[in-house]
């Protein structure tokens, strides 16, 4: 339809692409370099305006999605989408209450909107029907163990669909490598080191991620 071709051109048009922020003054939000990119997640103060910080649940973007985050800009008066390296965006030109109004109706979505969101400690490559060398179906597996884990910082879970590990290339507390439709278990490594459990279901996965977080509060 006509207004869905206006969206997409609309986002063409105004996306750009950001090869740093600088740490200080008003054209930085904050000092991401000092504060890390969920400091600027949701709803935040820009200068003489605000922006809402977004990201994409591990780096991948769906057209859809994207559709509807450009028309609820539109909706609250922002101008412009700003992609970071960070896997996020940044809707900016927007009015306090317009940012707020915006990250409120984006509540319903896929995109990470808070700076403790568990899924930010997780690198997910595409998987199964995404990469001919995937066995497993890493982005639906991620989000549901993710959902297990506490707030942190930093990388803490690895879901890799292959030994090539190409989603996060430094070691995870754990990663999980996928190997024909089961996972191998690796602590405190890469996908290519030498896993601890192999041949696990996702239940089992699952298992133990429960047993080591029960053990951690007792």
């Amino acid at each position: 339809p006509c207004e869905r071709s206006e969206a997409i051109q609309w986002v063409a048009t105004r996306t750009h692409w950001i090869a740093s922020l600088r740490s200080q003054g008003r054209d930085s939000p904050r000092g991401l370099t000092r504060q890390g990119p969920a400091a600027f997640l949701g709803a935040q103060p820009f200068g003489e305006g605000w922006f809402a910080g977004v990201a994409a649940p591990f780096g991948r973007l769906h057209a859809g999605d994207l559709e509807k985050l450009a028309r609820l800009l539109l909706r609250h008066g922002g101008t412009e989408l700003r992609l970071t390296p960070w896997r996020m965006l940044l809707a900016t030109g927007l009015s306090g209450a317009g940012a707020q109004a915006l990250v409120a109706d984006l509540r319903a979505t896929s995109w990470v909107l808070d700076g403790d969101d568990p899924r930010l400690a997780v690198a997910a490559c595409s998987g199964f029907n995404a990469c001919a060398r995937a066995t497993t179906q890493v982005q639906s597996d991620a989000a549901q163990l993710a959902a297990l884990l506490p707030a942190s910082t930093g990388i803490q879970l690895h879901v890799s669909g292959c030994g090539k590990g190409c989603a996060h290339n430094r070691p995870a507390a754990v990663t999980l490598v996928g190997r024909d439709g089961r996972y191998d278990w690796v602590d405190n490594g890469r996908a290519r080191d030498q896993p601890t459990h192999q041949a696990l279901a996702l239940a089992e996965v699952i298992a133990i991620f429960e047993e080591r977080l029960s053990a951690a509060q007792a």
